[in-house]
């Protein structure tokens, strides 16, 4: 199991001070190498090679059932604010497929379904027409299909263009969640997990992401432009930062903090991102792979609270008390 390493930490010392977790993992790990870390392996293609550690988890994302009438966002149709839905709303004009009844609106109402094709086409237009946390995208994500999705979480060497040392991708399945970490043994490797993150998002429609649109997408966007990749194309995203913000009414929206508000996650020992490039520099300094294993651990945790909260949400979203 990853979290093997936090037997041999003390959590009261680690928490008062960081360093005693690198200490002791470099004593213990002294004589192991990468590879021997638990479920990883190195991979050779053309492109070069890269540390994949793969892992399946009893965690899924499990369709929510709604009886929510379709697309009732009257606002997603151009020309409609605040006040005029209200007023539609009055007439009996509850839905868009019922507006289409309307002299007025009804060409603009046809328009707009043709647009609706699959589940991940309607969150997007929902999302560009409305807002980026509408909730009724929301409602229609229990029609996208496992295969679909995708959560995404990176860990970088830093906030400014710095090579990004480990991209966590999470694939659901039916009964279980198949985590694939994508791990640079050295900063030439990059290229390699960024052209095969790529390929493994390549047939999703939706990714799902704490914070993404403002870093994940777009720092993977901009390091695969600095190593002549063709960007990764733009999907359908939900970002669940914004949406927490938007569900709950939080004094701080840090994941650790939505972790014990909402989900009654405790991370008994962990180290911030803000010490990530830190372990790293000492992986690569000390060619000791221990300090590789919280960063392992604290992005295999990001991917795992992505889940939770996903389920958190749309439970509040699709049934309101």
């Amino acid at each position: 199991m990853l979290n093997n390493w936090t037997k041999h930490i003390n959590p009261e010392t680690a928490n008062k001070n960081p360093k005693h977790i690198k200490q002791k993992l470099i004593q213990k790990y002294k004589n192991t190498t990468i590879t021997q870390l638990p479920n990883t392996k190195k991979i050779h293609n053309q492109n070069g090679s890269y540390i994949k550690r793969s892992e399946k988890i009893k965690q899924t994302i499990k369709p929510q059932k709604t009886t929510t009438k379709k697309h009732t966002n009257l606002k997603a149709i151009p020309g409609i604010g605040p006040k005029t839905e209200t007023k539609l709303k009055k007439q009996g004009y509850k839905t868009i497929t019922q507006l289409k009844k309307h002299p007025k609106w009804s060409h603009k109402c046809q328009n707009h379904l043709k647009q609706l094709t699959t589940p991940a086409t309607t969150i997007k237009t929902l999302h560009q027409k409305i807002n980026p946390t509408c909730l009724e995208a929301l409602k229609h994500t229990p029609k996208l299909k496992n295969k679909e999705i995708a959560l995404l979480d990176i860990e970088t060497l830093g906030l400014h263009n710095q090579p990004i040392i480990l991209i966590g991708i999470g694939h659901p399945q039916k009964n279980h969640l198949k985590l694939n970490q994508l791990l640079i043994e050295n900063p030439k490797q990059e290229k390699t997990v960024l052209q095969q993150t790529k390929k493994q998002l390549q047939n999703k429609t939706t990714i799902i992401t704490f914070n993404g649109k403002t870093f994940d997408i777009p720092y993977i966007q901009k390091r695969q432009k600095h190593h002549n990749i063709t960007p990764t194309k733009n999907k359908t995203h939900i970002d669940l930062y914004h949406y927490t913000k938007k569900t709950h009414n939080l004094p701080k929206n840090k994941l650790n903090h939505i972790e014990k508000k909402l989900l009654n996650i405790q991370r008994k020992i962990d180290i911030p991102s803000s010490q990530v490039p830190k372990y790293y520099q000492t992986y690569l300094e000390k060619q000791n792979p221990g300090p590789l294993l919280p960063i392992l651990s604290h992005n295999r945790q990001d991917i795992l609270t992505l889940t939770n909260l996903y389920h958190k949400i749309t439970e509040k979203t699709l049934n309101p008390s």
